[in-house]
């Protein structure tokens, strides 16, 4: 298990910490290799991971009818998602499809939260980061849904 430190360091919600800080992370994690079209993730299922794209395009999608499933976003090199697998209620709520062949960055949740918490320094420069690409995500999601419901004229 682990992965190169810079690897880390080049994402989006761990660019905020020194090498030195990732050091740990970094033995946490582990790569995974997903086929075109393969699911990540399902809404319901269980969060255990989050992720990280090595290589890839990852969509984010949500139901909005029966077996009909929309975009919102999606993730290329350096971007994290999985954000359910931080938080208390381990549920993702999307979800995610590989678009292309795709190498993943998995890091387990609950033992990258108890690292934070015993240096709650990093935690927060982490949290304060995941709340800012959260933010983020929920904007491009709306975007996204309104412009499937509004019609041309007023999107």
């Amino acid at each position: 298990m682990g992965v190169n430190i810079t690897r880390l360091k080049a994402s989006d919600l761990f660019e905020v910490l020194e090498f030195s800080e990732l050091q740990d992370i970094a033995a946490l994690a582990y790569e995974k290799l997903f086929e075109a079209g393969q699911i990540i993730f399902k809404p319901g299922q269980r969060a255990d991971e989050i992720y990280i794209v090595e290589e890839g395009r990852v969509s984010i999608e949500v139901e909005v009818g029966p077996s009909e499933r929309i975009s919102v976003y999606v993730l290329g090199a350096g971007e994290f998602f999985g954000y359910p697998a931080l938080l208390p209620s381990k549920a993702y709520t999307t979800y995610g499809v590989c678009l292309e062949k795709t190498k993943l960055i998995a890091i387990p949740g609950d033992k990258l939260l108890s690292l934070l918490e015993k240096d709650p320094s990093r935690g927060y420069k982490v949290m304060k980061k995941l709340a800012e690409l959260i933010a983020k995500k929920l904007a491009e999601t709306r975007r996204q849904l309104v412009f499937c419901v509004l019609p041309p004229s007023r999107a």
